[in-house]
C-alpha cells in the first residue's frame, strides 16, 4: 500500500479496491456470496468507479436471486466500464433478469 504521510494515495486505494473485488469474486467460487458481497462494497466504497466490482456483486446479487439488487449493479456497471467485453458481459445478465 503507498502511505503518504499517514494517509492512502489514490493509488493504493485503487490497488486496495482490486484486491477486495478479487478476493469477492473467490468467495464467489466458494459459494460464500455474503462474504463476497462484504468484499465489493468493500472494493467500490475505495473505488467507486471501478466497474468489475459492480458487475460481481451484481453477479453475487443474481446467484442470490435479488433481482433488484443485480439489476442496478448491472446497469452502473455498463454506464461505468470502457471495456467491451465487461459491458457485454453485464448486459447478457442485465437481459437474462428482465
Amino acid at each position: 500500500m503507498n502511505i503518504v504521510r499517514g494517509t492512502r494515495t489514490r493509488v493504493g486505494e485503487a490497488e486496495d479496491a482490486d484486491a477486495y473485488n478479487n478476493r469477492g469474486f473467490a468467495y464467489i467460487q466458494k459459494g460464500e456470496l455474503d462474504q463476497a458481497i462484504a468484499d465489493f462494497d468493500k472494493a467500490i466504497e475505495l473505488d467507486p468507479e471501478l466497474a468489475e466490482a459492480y458487475n460481481d456483486r451484481g453477479y453475487a446479487y443474481y446467484l442470490k436471486g435479488e433481482v433488484a439488487k443485480a439489476v442496478s449493479d448491472f446497469e452502473k456497471c455498463i454506464e461505468l466500464s470502457n471495456d467491451p467485453r465487461l459491458v457485454a458481459k453485464a448486459q447478457q445478465l442485465l437481459d437474462e433478469l428482465r
